[in-house]
């Protein structure tokens, strides 16, 4: 999985998360580094290596770029195929439960928060 984005719970182990899935999400992939990396500059640190444990948020204020134009208390969306963070409905998206904390135009660093 990727850190800054929506897991859900793996269909085959409970004790896994999937990058995809359906419904809500079980919550936010944060970054904490609970594994070996020799190279913090590269894109990899963004990705969770396989069977690494996680820290997943139920709850809390998170940086995020902004797909769309944002407005306070926009409602967040998770791409249930991807897990990305998206401010646009969709087929293939659910409400997060998170809401947009600031605003912002596409492009933005926003912040989204559950409380």
């Amino acid at each position: 999985v990727k850190v800054g984005g929506f897991v859900w719970r793996d269909t085959t182990d409970a004790a896994k998360v999937a990058a995809a899935g359906t419904g809500a999400p079980l919550g936010f992939m944060e970054r904490v580094q609970n594994f070996a990396n020799y190279d913090v500059n590269v894109e990899g640190t963004l990705a969770i290596p396989e069977n690494s444990e996680v820290n997943v948020a139920i709850q809390g204020d998170f940086y995020v770029v902004a797909d769309a134009a944002v407005t306070i208390g926009a409602t967040v969306y998770a791409d249930t195929t991807t897990g990305a963070v998206t401010f646009t409905s969709g087929d293939d998206t659910v409400d997060s439960g998170f809401k947009a904390f600031t605003a912002g135009a596409s492009g933005d660093m926003v912040i989204i928060t559950k409380r």
